[in-house]
């Protein structure tokens, strides 16, 4: 496949890529430096050659070096001599390298691709940093054995020894002496719950009747006789439907976020970006329907969303472009070795079966590049058909185990 470049894409910091790059033309390959004539077949089927690329990237995560690491893609290695560019005929997706790697790794790797012009072609460059170590895959994959530790030794890949990995998890390598080191998970905020980074959820999506199918709700006689305690809602059955709809579709989680480094971290934000799909939604609590009542002493108001937008200051905050949801975290500070739960719930809701992965980028004021992850939500969604009077005594239900509990 031929690949159309856009040159703005990469007038940003271009410059200074390019002058780096061009100094490593006249480097060897080692430690910190790996030249790749052809490009990765990321969208391969073969895992043995995609297997290849996840090992580069562990090996050099893995490395012993004070500096960061570098793959030129579309590069051929002139030992004694200046490499010679041949350039890349495609590009690769980055956000797809970052799920195809850290969907298999037991912690996130921290490494970015950029492809840059260079003597008039285009080379693909992956940068990877100084990282926590070890870091290896929680299954085998291609030519790669689960829980070994791929390292690079010189300009060549080898498995760590025992004393090696030992000595990895004790290293605090130079960058982290200035640089915090972060990472993310899903979490429940109550009790201060980790949920790991992969969460699965079981949903049930209530067969409703339609709205226009629900009769209007009509207070009975016994109650006839106060009309000084309010009116009677006439909406209360539909308001109870949509409750209960949505109190099964939706499943709701919040975020741990961990500085796992021997530095501070300051002005932390995190950007989460997931795909909109179909059947698919991402809700704040303000837009949940409240518990409806039988009987109001006011007109109905949303008074939870007053209180979220005036009360509350959230941490959490969600928008939307026309193909994504975007949640925006902010953290002032974190200490080495501390953690942080986000108070705001975001509720999530499917119609069907779904597997989504969420695109994580985490910025810190003293770090130099974004750490980049994936989160991963799979949703099993069961259809329940449900009438209004089986709403009803569900409702009924909650009342009396509420009146229950107020007894103990």
């Amino acid at each position: 496949m031929i690949l159309l470049y856009c040159i703005q894409k990469y007038m940003v910091g271009g410059d200074f890529m390019n002058n780096d790059i061009e100094k490593l033309l006249y480097e060897e390959e080692g430690s910190t430096l790996d030249f790749k004539r052809e490009q990765y077949p990321l969208d391969s089927t073969d895992e043995n050659q995609k297997s290849e690329l996840l090992k580069d990237i562990l090996a050099f995560a893995n490395a012993w070096r004070r500096s960061d690491a570098y793959i030129l893609v579309g590069v051929e290695e002139v030992k004694g001599g200046k490499s010679i560019v041949h350039g890349i005929t495609y590009d690769l997706d980055d956000a797809k390298l970052q799920q195809f790697v850290n969907s298999k790794t037991q912690r996130p790797v921290t490494f970015e691709y950029k492809s840059t012009p260079l003597e008039g072609k285009y080379v693909g460059v992956i940068t990877v940093p100084l990282q926590t170590r070890p870091i290896y895959l929680k299954k085998d994959y291609g030519k790669l054995k689960a829980n070994v530790v791929y390292l690079r030794r010189g300009s060549s890949t080898a498995e760590a020894d025992p004393d090696e990995i030992a000595k990895m998890g004790s290293a605090s390598p130079e960058l982290y002496k200035t640089q915090p080191n972060l990472q993310i998970e899903f979490a429940k905020n109550k009790g201060r719950i980790r949920l790991g980074r992969e969460l699965e959820a079981d949903l049930i999506k209530l067969l409703v009747p339609q709205r226009n199918k629900i009769p209007n709700y009509e207070e009975s006689r016994s109650n006839a006789f106060m009309p000084m305690l309010g009116y009677t809602n006439k909406e209360f059955y539909r308001e109870l439907v949509d409750y209960y709809y949505w109190k099964n579709i939706c499943t709701t989680f919040t975020f741990y976020i961990e500085n796992i480094s021997n530095t501070s971290a300051l002005g932390i934000k995190a950007e989460i970006s997931i795909p909109k799909i179909d059947a698919f939604g991402v809700l704040e609590e303000s837009q949940i329907p409240d518990e409806p009542y039988s009987t109001l002493d006011f007109p109905h108001v949303n008074y939870k969303a007053i209180s979220h937008n005036i009360i509350q200051k959230s941490d959490s905050l969600i928008s939307e472009t026309t193909d994504r949801w975007l949640i925006e975290i902010e953290v002032p500070r974190l200490q080495p070795k501390n953690s942080y739960f986000t108070q705001e719930k975001i509720y999530v809701y499917a119609k069907k079966d779904i597997s989504i992965d969420f695109d994580v980028a985490l910025y810190s004021d003293n770090l130099t590049m974004p750490i980049k992850s994936k989160l991963m939500l799979r949703l099993k969604v069961l259809d329940k058909p449900e009438d209004l009077e089986t709403i009803k005594k569900m409702h009924y239900q909650l009342m009396l185990q509420r009146c229950e509990n107020k007894l103990k």
